[in-house]
Order: C-alpha cells, then sequence, then structure tokens
C-alpha cells in the first residue's frame, strides 16, 4: 500500500519502503566505524577530512584552484 515502510533498521527504528533502501541506509549509516555525520544529509564519515570535503559539494564550494588557468576545484 502506498505510505507504508514495512522495512525496519534494527539499528535505529527508521523504516523504509523498498528493502533495497534499508539496505542502502544499514551500509551508509550503520556500516563500519563513520562517528561523523553530516548534519544536512546524514551520510556518515570515518574522519573529519571527509566530511569537511562531503560538505563543500553542498556548499558548491570550490577550494582548490588550479595556479595555471584558475579554475577551482
Amino acid at each position: 500500500h502506498m505510505g507504508e515502510s514495512p522495512y525496519g533498521c534494527a539499528d535505529c527504528g527508521k523504516a523504509f519502503a523498498p528493502s533495497s533502501e534499508l539496505r542502502k541506509h544499514q551500509r551508509n549509516m550503520h556500516r563500519n566505524n563513520k562517528p561523523f555525520p553530516c548534519p544536512d544529509c546524514g551520510r556518515t564519515f570515518n574522519k573529519p577530512l571527509s566530511l569537511l570535503r562531503h560538505q563543500w559539494a553542498h556548499l558548491g564550494a570550490t577550494p582548490f584552484p588550479c595556479p595555471n588557468c584558475g579554475k577551482a576545484f
């Protein structure tokens, strides 16, 4: 039925409609030791620098200018 989420995460209780979304959630949120969550989307990272780089993508930040052409990445 529409709106039902029968697949619940045993770790946090969040529920998902397709089981594939539950597997994706468990892989991204609960596998390995990733104690640094993104406050915007919830994705977790194992290092603070990885989280910071991810957050730049949310902001559209381009903090690395090319010394040759000036284009930033």
